[in-house]
């Protein structure tokens, strides 16, 4: 695996870092209705609403609501290095 995949956002900010408790949740589907309270799944649902609310909305509104274009920098120069398949994951990335 490459790392071209994998996106910053929000993690470069380290007082996001800071909210630790926010940042431990996991995506656990339930099948109907909504899980008991009191279950890991209720748990990680809560965890993951406080997530939206203490960390995307704050970062989307400050960094991302106002932008009407962005610059984005690709490293092409390692891919074409690395070969087809670091080319191939990057095109993916893209």
């Amino acid at each position: 695996m490459y790392f071209h995949v994998l996106q910053t956002g929000p993690w470069t900010n380290l007082a996001v870092i800071a909210l630790c408790c926010a940042l431990t949740f996991a995506p656990l589907d339930w099948l109907e209705g909504s899980p008991p309270s009191g279950s890991l799944w209720a748990m990680m649902r809560r965890r993951y609403e406080s997530y939206k609310d203490a960390i995307v909305r704050p970062f989307y509104r400050e960094h991302i609501a106002r932008l009407d274009r962005q610059i984005v920098l690709v490293d092409t120069l390692t891919a074409l290095n690395a070969g087809p398949d670091a080319i191939n994951d990057l095109e993916r990335a893209l």
